[in-house]
C-alpha cells in the first residue's frame, strides 16, 4: 500500500515530527493549507518506539490534520507504483519575470 511520509515542524512546541499517511490533498481551510488523513502507526513490530506510540495517542482521534505549507519540511512518497502527488489546482501563483532565468552572474 502506498504511503506518504509527511515531515513537518509542530506550531505549538517548534519539535520536528514525521507522520505517515495515505492521504494528501488540498485544505478547506485556504491555500496556504494541506490536509492529511488516514493516518498509519506501525503497531506490529517487536521494537517498542516511545515517539512512535506518542504520535499514535495524539492522533488517535484526529480524523484529518490541516497544516500550513509553511510548517512542512518533506513530503515523501512511498511505494513501487505510487502515481504520485496531485493537488486540484496549483495555488502558487509562481511568476517568472523576464530576463531573470540563465543570466550570466558576471555581468
Amino acid at each position: 500500500m502506498d504511503l506518504y511520509v509527511v515531515t513537518f515542524r509542530n506550531p505549538h512546541d517548534g519539535t520536528v515530527s514525521t507522520l505517515k499517511v495515505r492521504s494528501v490533498e488540498d485544505s478547506l481551510l485556504g491555500p496556504g493549507f494541506i490536509c492529511l488523513s488516514d493516518f498509519v502507526f506501525d503497531t506490529n513490530g517487536k521494537l517498542h518506539l516511545p515517539h512512535e506510540e506518542a504520535m499514535m495517542k495524539r492522533f488517535e482521534t484526529t480524523k484529518r490534520l490541516h497544516l500550513s505549507v509553511f510548517s512542512i519540511q518533506s513530503i515523501a512518497e512511498e511505494g513501487a507504483e505510487h502515481p504520485g502527488l496531485q493537488l486540484d489546482t496549483d495555488r502558487t501563483n509562481l511568476v517568472v519575470l523576464p530576463g531573470t532565468l540563465n543570466e550570466d552572474p558576471t555581468t
